[in-house]
């Protein structure tokens, strides 16, 4: 069983999913294409308690060769070089997560998704993550600011 999305990719590979609904008919676009985020199952075996990095390889394994099927990009480790690659290539956004772990449905505090217009968001856990101090600590001081101002 595959977590994912149908993304549509334009000229520069960046997703577009407004053309799933109203295609522009003069853009240059990939055909719709299942991006898939995880693996919760596999051969009759349950892999939501594993980590992130073995269902990611299993992932990677389980959709090699499909030109319609995909895994998500991965981007560098380093969240400031990861940035970087958001901002250089105009990606819609940045997905962060825990390699070790277990897969969570819903919201969790083990990942972040952050679209461009939220950079201060991102440096603060960027920096977080670089510094290896307490994720939860940055976690908790952005959603008490979250709730009460818009970023």
């Amino acid at each position: 069983m595959l977590d994912g999305e149908v993304a549509i990719y334009d000229e520069k590979l960046r997703s577009r999913f407004d053309w799933l609904r109203e295609p522009d008919a003069d853009a240059i676009a990939t055909p719709p294409m299942f991006m898939v985020f995880d693996l919760l199952h596999q051969d009759g075996r349950e892999l939501i308690g594993r980590p992130l990095r073995d269902r990611r390889t299993r992932l990677e394994n389980a959709v090699a060769g499909s030109d319609m099927v995909l895994p998500v990009r991965r981007l560098a480790k380093n969240g400031f070089e990861a940035w970087a690659e958001v901002i250089a290539r105009d990606f819609e956004r940045l997905v962060a997560k825990d390699e070790a772990s277990l897969y969570e449905a819903g919201q969790t505090r083990r990942w972040l998704k952050v679209k461009q217009r939220g950079l201060a968001v991102v440096v603060k856990w960027l920096l977080a993550l670089s510094a290896r101090v307490d994720k939860q600590a940055v976690w908790t001081s952005w959603t008490e600011r979250r709730t009460t101002s818009h970023l």
